[in-house]
């Protein structure tokens, strides 16, 4: 008796989350103030190397078996690019670029860089993983300003998380049930637009396009996955030769549901530390700092404070990541 109960339990428990979070159908990040690429897979890096990201994300840390996200972002150019494309953080890198050549001569240049997304939600009993491959095509539209254009392309599997599920004897309704989740697959199809130079970036992004449409094309009982627009925007500001300061606006719109609004500030000290914070409207206050360990590794981490007063959705994070720069000089 016991068993069914805490069974039925999970299972209400699992409905009144995903009511909560109807509009948020996809993983919450805060260090994408450090990786633009997991909400934007126009926004990647553009350097001579492969770039590797790893992240995980915690809620509800007093709780057992509270949300969990992790993932893995990895990316590399197809071709060397040249340096004057040379870009990191969502802005071109001048630096060590004769600037008077770059404002007289125009000389179109491309890149292309492939990609893969990998995310795993583990949300009480329930568990989705997405994959993606995008493709980002960055082209140079004038002496200063650059865009990049990214397709991806992907899949989501929802199960049961057999950490939490409690079966019991002869109980072939839950069996059914169970059975029903795990061979849930569909296809993704996303869309990132990043416009950007030395000193602003701008950039839309599109995602679950396909609705919750599953691979042979028939839409899968049970879900409602609604496509998500991403809409961002950030200016940096040159306070002294080692301090930059980047303030920027993210909005995220769902239909059917009000829109989110995350205002944000970054600063960065000589290319080697960097630290941050943002409010989420009406959500959470962000405080965020990350290291540049060595030209290869960096490391970030990010604590969501929430601000809702409900006790029910007082949520609070922790999220790490691990940035590596790998196979420097991929191409000579």
């Amino acid at each position: 008796m016991k068993q069914q109960y805490f069974k039925y339990s999970l299972i209400l428990l699992t409905v009144l989350w995903s009511v909560n979070l109807k509009a948020q159908q996809l993983a919450q990040y805060s260090q994408y103030l450090d990786n633009y690429y997991l909400i934007n897979s126009a926004a990647t890096n553009v350097q001579n190397n492969l770039q590797l990201n790893f992240g995980f994300r915690h809620y509800w840390t007093d709780f057992q078996g509270s949300p969990k996200t992790v993932y893995l972002t990895a990316y590399a150019p197809l071709s060397k690019p040249d340096v004057s494309q040379h870009m990191q953080s969502a802005m071109r890198l001048t630096d060590n670029l004769d600037t008077t050549n770059l404002t007289t001569t125009l000389v179109p240049r491309s890149t292309h860089i492939m990609g893969m997304i990998v995310t795993q939600d583990d949300i009480g009993l329930f568990r989705k993983t997405t994959n993606h491959l995008t493709y980002s095509f960055h082209m140079q539209l004038t002496q200063q300003l650059q865009i990049a254009v990214s397709p991806k392309l992907g899949w989501v599997h929802l199960s049961i998380n057999e950490d939490l599920r409690v079966l019991e004897e002869n109980d072939q309704p839950f069996q059914d049930f169970v059975d029903n989740y795990q061979r849930q697959g569909m296809m993704d199809l996303g869309f990132g637009l990043w416009l950007y130079s030395d000193r602003l970036f701008l950039g839309y992004s599109l995602e679950q396009l396909t609705r919750n449409r599953g691979f042979n094309s028939q839409e899968v009982d049970g879900f409602e996955f609604q496509p998500h627009h991403f809409l961002m925007a950030g200016h940096r500001f040159k306070l002294s030769p080692r301090i930059n300061l980047i303030p920027h606006m993210l909005i995220r719109y769902v239909s059917g549901s009000s829109s989110s609004i995350d205002y944000s500030v970054r600063a960065e000290y000589g290319q080697r530390f960097w630290a941050g914070l943002s409010y989420r409207r009406q959500n959470a206050l962000v405080m965020i700092f990350g290291v540049v360990i060595s030209d290869q590794l960096s490391f970030g981490y990010s604590f969501d404070h929430s601000t809702n007063i409900s006790t029910l959705n007082r949520i609070n994070a922790h999220e790490f990541s691990l940035s590596m720069n790998l196979l420097q000089n991929l191409y000579k």
